[in-house]
């Protein structure tokens, strides 16, 4: 798994690291150490976490409605 990836897409859906870290139940320190590499392989726990995490948002992201063809319908 690319846990620095997870991590950045996590990112770029709004995510902070302070929030990953608050859902994984572990410290901010922890999700930073993985984004950088140092930790390669996260407790189960963890990494289980920002997996769901990431789908959670991935699911609000597909559901949210298009706010492009709102604007032009009106």
């Amino acid at each position: 798994m690319d846990w620095i990836k997870l991590i950045s897409d996590i990112s770029a859906k709004g995510a902070t690291q302070k929030a990953m870290a608050d859902r994984c139940r572990c410290g901010q320190s922890t999700i930073s150490e993985i984004a950088r590499g140092e930790i390669k392989n996260p407790a189960y726990s963890t990494g289980k976490a920002l997996l769901d995490y990431y789908d959670e948002l991935a699911a609000e992201e597909r559901n949210a409605p298009d706010r492009t063809q709102t604007k032009a319908a009106a």
